[in-house]
């Protein structure tokens, strides 16, 4: 797609704007703890799915999260207090969210995630996305994952902002979803690293960032 084509761009969060996790605070205050959660996260792809879709609260993860190591659930709960400060767009994505914007491009956030983005996150991290972002889509408000039901999550972005498939670009580092974007009529920057999108990035627009 010629960069001059696209209206919308709808960016994946995690592992793409940013590579920072959830429960990053404990890495350095309780590293066992963040290690037995990490490994959570890459082996319960089930019960994290039905998390992403609203059908289980952060609270009820955090006691599962208690049992697993025998840390109180308040602790996972306090560990969510610090978000503010840790998550920030990396800086090597930046310079191509503000081309995108100096562009009028229409920019969007379409995220896999958990009812923490809109209690803990968002409301105090939307001041500095609304500079680049129009609007931010979560799987646990559309109780569906983006991929679910003929890839409707996107269908409904699309609907939202007015705009066609065949002028929006998807970028994310999911390849399943990014082939069904195609599908849809979409085009997609699929990415393996933030360092591999950073090169895919400075192709599109012709920039040496």
């Amino acid at each position: 797609m010629e960069l001059t084509k696209i209206k919308l761009v709808i960016w994946d969060w995690y592992k793409t704007l940013s590579n920072k996790h959830l429960y990053a605070s404990l890495e350095k205050t309780n590293p066992g703890a963040y290690e037995i959660i990490q490994d959570y996260f890459r082996n319960e792809n089930s019960k994290l799915d039905s998390w992403a879709r609203g059908e289980i609260s952060y609270k009820q993860m955090h006691i599962e999260f208690s049992k697993l190591t025998n840390i109180p659930a308040k602790v996972f709960d306090e560990s969510l207090l610090v978000i503010r400060n840790n998550f920030d767009i990396d800086q090597k994505i930046l310079p191509f969210v503000e081309k995108f914007k100096e562009l009028n491009i229409i920019q969007v956030i379409a995220t896999d995630n958990f009812d923490i983005w809109d209690e803990f996150f968002l409301p105090q991290y939307s001041q500095y996305l609304n500079k680049y972002f129009i609007a931010t889509y979560n799987s646990s408000n559309f109780r569906i994952l983006r991929i679910d039901q003929g890839g409707e999550f996107l269908k409904t972005i699309l609907k939202t902002n007015n705009i066609k498939a065949d002028e929006t670009l998807l970028i994310d580092d999911n390849l399943m979803l990014c082939d069904l974007f195609e599908k849809l009529g979409g085009t997609s920057l699929w990415h393996s690293s933030i360092t591999d999108l950073k090169m895919k990035l400075s192709v599109l627009t012709g920039t040496n960032n």
